[in-house]
């Protein structure tokens, strides 16, 4: 792992070593007068501020998508040091902290980021699915369905929504938002999961079946078939991991 200290030197001898000052040599040796540049053709260094953002911002995406997220959100928060107004800063660190486990912080930072950002379905979409996570299934529900206003063939808002819909019991609904984003096989699939977490097992075990009858690639709800057959008493599913297509946020980018 590269440690960010590293990192950044890394990325300050890529962006800006060309654009360094030189040292004054007039201790160590003269340029005769003749050969200096005359100040109206000397070129204007960039300024430091601006590098400096321009370097945190590429530290930032650069661990971000190494997942390192600790140096990622470190990073953001230099970003917005040289410009606090910056876009989409908010919108990376409400993911980054929701992923950390900070759910107060990821709630502010979205708000911040709705309130730049009001028109950006992937924003609805990521915040839709944090409001779902932590159990906010109204607010999650609304803020998919904004998504979908704003963006109406966005797949994996189409997908959270119909998770959050059949979290609720509205399986017919949820079903159809399923077909129409990843297929009919796996929206029976993922229909299937949904009822065995609400301990329909039997309503479960018979849409399993018949969605890996219809696609047989659809291979994770076989352990699960094989372990309420083993256990009848077995009524609960594992969270995301046994979808055939799991809901999620965006990365951002």
């Amino acid at each position: 792992m590269i440690k960010p200290q590293i990192l950044g030197l890394v990325l300050l001898c890529t962006l800006g070593c060309a654009g360094l000052p030189r040292w004054d040599r007039s201790g160590l040796s003269r340029v005769p007068s003749e050969t200096k540049p005359s100040p109206t053709n000397s070129k204007v260094l960039a300024d430091p501020s601006d590098q400096e953002l321009a370097i945190a911002w590429e530290t930032a995406q650069l661990a971000e998508q190494r997942g390192m997220d600790r140096e990622a959100i470190e990073a953001y928060l230099e970003v917005r040091k040289h410009d606090p107004t910056k876009p989409d800063v908010a919108h990376a660190l409400a993911v980054l902290y929701d992923r950390s486990g900070m759910t107060d912080a990821a709630s502010r930072e979205y708000k911040t980021a709705l309130q730049q950002r009001p028109n950006n379905p992937d924003l609805h979409c990521d915040y839709g699915y944090f409001l779902y996570s932590t159990g906010d299934y109204s607010g999650a529900e609304a803020s998919l369905r904004e998504a979908l206003r704003l963006q109406p063939d966005h797949t994996q808002a189409t997908i959270n929504l119909a998770v959050v819909i059949g979290a609720h019991g509205r399986y017919d609904e949820a079903q159809a938002l399923f077909t129409e984003a990843i297929g009919p096989a796996a929206a029976m699939h993922n229909i299937g999961m949904l009822r065995l977490r609400a301990g329909e097992v039997e309503a479960a075990k018979s849409l399993l079946a018949e969605a890996s009858r219809r696609d047989p690639s659809i291979d994770v709800g076989q352990p699960v078939l094989d372990r309420l057959a083993a256990s009848p008493q077995f009524a609960t599913a594992p969270e995301g991991s046994s979808f055939a297509v799991p809901p999620a946020g965006n990365p951002i980018r």
